[in-house]
């Protein structure tokens, strides 16, 4: 039977001391007390179910050790023991005092880091989505899945999908993402402002983010009912199938025309793989990281007080922000990278991805743009079906995998070379966006795009360039909450004033000419341009790309550079509708339509009033103008 050790202490007259009423201790001590009973508590309940032959503690007595040092309070817990309170906590909590280091919940409890499991997805594959006779292949971890695997109707001894099958096969035996140098896996904490700082930093240099633990996994089933019902996907719309077997022979054109109720009646025929990619999203329901990382649909919403009459936001825009993708099991998606320089977000809702990272040799060490383009270009697949093995695996790159399951979130930077292999069917959701930070990544893809977007990438987007304009007007009422990267501010200078060179060559010509009228003839888009013209005077950007000369190289390419203070820049727009201030020209403001037209020009050098006193001597001067005009258009009306 256990017995509690006693511990008394002994008063200089050699008589035991009684303890100190707990009533008439100050609050401060009462709470250690509280914490020291408590812990002897907790030690009691551990030790209760020891074995009977422990040793008893020695007998209180005159000789005992227990009397000869009686200030030293024992305890029969290790000194490891977790119950035991250190000092720091023996004062009341306070949360603002004490913020959630990165791992841990608001209580301060840790959320574990997620860990690659060995689950064997070929299970539940082999015979009802995928051919039984698929053969199976082991990733880094221990996940197997089935390769892709199509019987030939013509021969059945032939699998139609041979080169797939290799491709992913090579795939699979690179290693995980845990260890790698341009994957970093951030465990989810609820103070978000932190998580976001977390892992803008890393997207910033150019590093795919997997927040762990992110979202709440759903109890669903890979089914047509949960596409319609849960996620409210057009049924009676007509999508754009992509089949793996048709790519074999049109490399070009692998997708038909079907419908919902085509596509998932295919799975238990074994005689098809394939996908629905970029399905629209009526479901804004995103993890919310996503919405404090997003830098341009936040622009739309900041300046509709001045655009509300003709606020240009294009279908394109809220279908980028929100979409979904539906893929059955054995669909690999070869390498490339997403268009107009978009930064990408995946959520797994049902299903799993292995989600590779690539970069080819020495990737990161390009010293001018020529260098990084000609190892872009490795990543260019020609038209046959026999040479799936790129020339950046040839020459010594590498893939790292990130094994995607619910729960987990992948962010991808601008410009990021990735494949995808879906091993068991899978629904997904996502979308694209546009950061401050990363706008130096952007314009180095959409510049690489120009030439080969058509090459690498997928769909082009329509509305990027209006985007990027926003951002740029919208920049000057951030100037005062938050500084810039110097490279990424110049990047995005150049693709406001030069859009023209961020237009992918292939696309077709009314692709084109909408993006010429709405940089030419959209108010949105002037003003952006005389915000870019007034940051490149002011901070003497170089906007040209000479070998010496190109911004961008100038460090490490991925890196964004040191940080500008845009406040006192963005200050010449004092007392116009981008910035008002009532003090300045009392509750008026300057419209947009003046400084467009050219009525009102920002000064760098200028102070606020003699900028008020020049706009409203140039006004009158042009409504002097203009009653001119109209006087002499009366006179001969009469005439």
């Amino acid at each position: 039977m256990f017995r509690a050790i006693v511990v008394v202490e002994m008063g200089p007259d050699g008589k035991p001391i009684k303890p100190t009423p707990k009533a008439d201790l100050d609050p401060k001590r009462r709470f250690r007390q509280d914490q020291i009973n408590r812990s002897h508590q907790k030690c009691r309940r551990k030790n209760k179910g020891r074995s009977k032959s422990l040793t008893p503690p020695p007998k209180a007595g005159p000789s005992s050790p227990l009397l000869e040092k009686p200030r030293k309070r024992q305890r029969r817990c290790s000194k490891s023991d977790s119950s035991r309170a250190p000092l720091d906590d023996l004062i009341p909590f306070d949360p603002d005092d004490h913020p959630t280091p990165s791992g841990q919940l608001a209580n301060g409890m840790p959320v574990p880091e997620a860990q690659p499991r060995a689950i064997d997805y070929a299970r539940s594959v082999h015979g009802n989505e995928l051919s039984p006779d698929a053969p199976v292949t082991t990733w880094p971890g221990g996940a197997k899945t089935v390769l892709p695997f199509i019987r030939d109707p013509k021969n059945p001894e032939v699998n139609m999908l041979a080169a797939d099958q290799d491709a992913v096969y090579r795939f699979s035996k690179f290693p995980g993402s845990r260890d790698s140098p341009f994957i970093v896996h951030i465990p989810f904490t609820n103070r978000k402002r932190a998580l976001t700082r977390k892992a803008l930093e890393h997207l910033s240099h150019g590093q795919t983010v997997v927040i762990d633990n992110a979202a709440e996994v759903e109890e669903i089933d890979f089914s047509l009912e949960y596409a319609i019902v849960d996620r409210k996907i057009g049924t009676e719309k007509p999508y754009s199938i992509h089949y793996a077997s048709h790519r074999t022979t049109d490399v070009e054109h692998p997708q038909r025309p079907g419908s919902l109720e085509t596509f998932f009646g295919m799975l238990p025929q074994h005689s098809e793989i394939g996908c629905i990619l970029d399905v629209p999203s009526s479901m804004n329901d995103s993890p919310e990281i996503i919405g404090a990382l997003d830098d341009g649909h936040p622009a739309y919403q900041s300046l509709e007080d001045i655009f509300s009459k003709d606020l240009y936001r294009l279908k394109d825009t809220q279908n980028t922000r929100n979409w979904e993708l539906i893929h059955t099991g054995g669909f690999h998606t070869f390498e490339h990278h997403d268009a107009e320089g978009f930064a990408t977000f995946v959520r797994i809702r049902k299903g799993c991805k292995m989600w590779g990272i690539a970069q080819p040799a020495g990737y990161d060490l390009a010293k001018t743009r020529e260098e990084l383009t000609e190892m872009n270009k490795l990543f260019i697949r020609g038209t046959s079906v026999t040479s799936w093995m790129l020339k950046w695996e040839e020459q010594g790159g590498i893939v790292n995998t990130i094994v995607a399951e619910p729960g987990s979130v992948v962010i991808m930077p601008p410009g990021t070379w990735h494949l995808v292999y879906t091993p068991v069917g899978t629904h997904a959701s996502g979308g694209h966006i546009y950061m401050y930070d990363t706008l130096h990544l952007t314009e180095i893809s959409r510049w690489f795009d120009r030439e080969h977007g058509f090459e690498v990438t997928n769909t082009s987007h329509i509305s990027a360039y209006m985007t990027l304009c926003m951002m740029m007007c919208h920049i000057v009422r951030m100037s005062k909450q938050r500084k810039f990267y110097r490279k990424c501010v110049q990047a995005l200078c150049r693709m406001v004033l030069h859009h023209e060179e961020y237009i992918v060559q292939a696309e077709l010509k009314s692709f084109k000419k909408v993006i010429e009228q709405n940089a030419k003839t959209k108010d949105q888009s002037k003003l952006a341009r005389i915000v870019a013209g007034h940051l490149v005077d002011y901070f003497g950007f170089k906007l040209s790309l000479g070998k010496h000369e190109d911004y961008l190289f100038q460090v490490n390419w991925l890196e964004p550079g040191p940080t500008i203070d845009l406040k006192d820049a963005c200050s010449a727009f004092n007392g116009t509708a981008l910035l008002r201030n009532s003090t300045i020209l009392g509750d008026s403001t300057i419209p947009v339509k003046d400084i467009i037209s050219g009525a009102w020009t920002p000064k760098r050098t200028a102070e606020p009033d003699s900028i008020s006193m020049e706009y409203v001597a140039k006004l009158d001067s042009i409504n002097l103008g203009n009653n001119k005009r109209r006087s002499k258009r009366k006179g001969k009306e009469k005439a």
